[in-house]
């Protein structure tokens, strides 16, 4: 594969998680993912509702990379793309610095704990701004400031700090050994890809990525759809297999002329997306999902541990 690693370890069901080498560097290190281990990334985010006890994202999140500097920002803009999702867009003085695929602690006012949410859109030499996606959960305070009335959250002065490793492309992978990358979404652990994907087909990345074969699939509740506009831009309807959970069995339904397929994704179906080619998988979502589909990966469609990439965030 050619993707570098000081450390070397069996495949687990469970995805491992790589400490960083250096928890002290400066900002621009800390922003500069550090090798992975050939072994399956774990990375731990807050993103959605959950009936478990609330835990700090500062916590869950103690030992990963991160900036040492907090940037002060404007809460710039609220759009509300669907009943259970809200896009916030930051204001900074100047273009901030992160990876696609990262989070941020975001501290807010009389909130003692930061909240932890993702950037979905991609890295920019020239934006001063970046968007978030935050879920419904009224257990979260940091979540349930930011669901307030539009006119209690704009304007309003925040701080963020960068961190996170789960992120595209991996350091030190070699695109020639890189034939497609597919992606593979439950519910909303969507969200790193639209970073990931937007960087992908834009004019930030290195001409090598730019023009990288791109397969999407994603396995959502019925009705849950939001962004489904950015992956189409990136990866096609072609290229982008839906599945609908919460209908019934083996039915199909259109959604704005997409093929929907309403029922859970199996082990043909990742065989499929993946064809035998040198892939690059990344996969995102709840726990009995990543775990699946991680085993599956490298059980059934014979792809190799240092090729998949996961995040859990439960």
């Amino acid at each position: 594969m050619g993707i570098a690693s000081p450390m070397q370890s069996e495949v687990r069901r469970s995805c491992q998680r790589v400490q960083p080498n250096n928890a002290g560097y400066l900002i621009m290190n800390a922003l500069r993912v550090q090798h992975f281990s050939p072994s399956i990334l774990w990375s731990v985010r807050r993103m959605s509702t959950t009936s478990e006890p609330y835990r700090p994202h500062s916590a869950r999140t103690a030992t990963h990379p991160r900036s040492p500097t907090l940037f002060p920002a404007t809460i710039a803009a609220i759009h509300t793309p669907s009943p259970h999702l809200r896009q916030v867009t930051l204001a900074l003085a100047s273009p901030p610095i992160f990876k696609p695929g990262q989070w941020v602690d975001l501290h807010l006012p009389s909130i003692p704990q930061p909240g932890g949410f993702t950037i979905i859109t991609p890295p920019s030499r020239e934006s001063t701004s970046f968007e978030l996606s935050i879920g419904h959960a009224p257990q979260n305070p940091a979540a349930a400031w930011l669901w307030r009335t539009p006119g209690e959250v704009l304007g309003q002065r925040v701080e963020v700090r960068v961190g996170g490793e789960f992120v595209f492309p991996p350091a030190g992978a070699n695109r020639g050994d890189v034939e497609r990358v597919v992606f593979v979404a439950g519910g909303v652990g969507v969200n790193p890809f639209l970073s990931m994907l937007a960087w992908a087909m834009g004019g930030e990345a290195p001409d090598e990525w730019r023009d990288v074969e791109m397969r999407f699939i994603w396995s959502s509740r019925k009705g849950q759809w939001a962004y489904l506009d950015r992956i189409e831009r990136a990866c096609g309807k072609d290229g982008t297999t839906l599945f609908e959970t919460g209908g019934v069995e083996g039915e199909t339904t259109c959604l704005e002329g997409w093929h929907v397929k309403t029922r859970r994704l199996d082990s043909g179906d990742l065989q499929k997306a993946v064809e035998g080619k040198r892939v690059l998988v990344y996969v995102c979502g709840p726990k009995g999902f990543t775990d699946f589909c991680v085993d599956a990966l490298v059980r059934d469609a014979a792809v190799r541990k240092e090729r998949v990439f996961c995040e859990k965030w439960w």
